[in-house]
């Protein structure tokens, strides 16, 4: 690995966690530096952290970090853990998310072509965009079991994890958007979404609620991820990274809603 490093960083997203060999499992954080962008911290054992290590979305945190040894995308970090340390609060919704907003959009790109286009010539591998018009979210059926490999995993013990959790769920559902993005004559997109909010919500407002019917599941995930956050009413944008071992492919790894400024699209 590559020198020890010390980072402040603005946290966007966190990906619904994952199997992890050496964690038991695992979720990739996605946050926004000054002097280097958008950056990739991965693995962080965010259910197994001690409260005073985790983070919620929008806050900043400082913490030290290596360049990973098998991940050669730019801008990806591994953590230490035990240097974790929230340093400023959730940026506020107000004004239109006008904090958020003068963080993150100096690093939007024109659109998700673009930023396709920009891994082939520079390997990068997340973006930030605006989507011209989000057509829907598919749903597909997944195993609701984990396989028996990622079940020893999750059952591993991690002696420098203290906090001890449920069994992590898996979820019997994938999502994806299907959208077109600005740039000229784009075909459209369709990309599965990752975002832990996704899985949250479908935990507690649906499996949580009882609803097992996959129309009833779909119709719900549509009204709260389609109608309400990508809504005429709501300036959207989606983060964006690919994937190590398929890196042509891109992900939505979470979405930005803010409430349309009238004014500014006016200007």
């Amino acid at each position: 690995m590559g020198e020890v490093r010390d980072l402040e960083l603005l946290v966007l997203v966190k990906s619904y966690p994952l199997p992890s060999q050496s964690l038991g499992e695992a979720v990739c954080v996605i946050g926004l530096t000054r002097e280097l962008g958008f950056v990739r911290i991965y693995p962080v054992p965010f259910r197994r952290l001690e409260d005073d290590k985790q983070f919620g979305k929008y806050e900043v945190i400082r913490l030290r970090v290596k360049e990973p040894r098998n991940d050669p995308r730019p801008n990806t970090f591994r953590p230490e853990l035990d240097s974790i340390e929230v340093i400023q609060s959730k940026l506020p919704t107000a004004d239109k998310w006008r904090a958020r907003k003068d963080w993150i959009f100096p690093f939007r790109s024109d659109s998700m072509c673009s930023i396709q286009q920009e891994r082939e010539r520079s390997n990068a591998s997340m973006g930030f965009f605006r989507p011209q018009e989000v057509l829907d979210i598919i749903q597909e059926e997944a195993d609701p079991n984990w396989s028996p490999r990622d079940l020893a995993k999750l059952n591993q013990e991690d002696l420098f994890m203290t906090r001890e959790n449920k069994l992590l769920e898996k979820i019997p559902y994938n999502w994806k958007y299907r959208y077109k993005c600005e740039a000229p004559g784009c075909g459209g997109h369709t990309q599965t979404i990752i975002d832990w909010e996704i899985n949250a919500f479908y935990l507690k407002n649906i499996k949580g609620k009882g609803i097992t019917d996959p129309a009833e599941v779909h119709e719900m995930i549509r009204e709260k991820f389609l109608v309400e956050l990508c809504g005429s009413d709501k300036d959207t944008h989606f983060f964006t990274g690919n994937m190590l071992k398929h890196p042509s492919t891109f992900l939505i790894l979470g979405v930005f809603w803010p409430p349309v400024d009238r004014q500014m699209a006016l200007i």
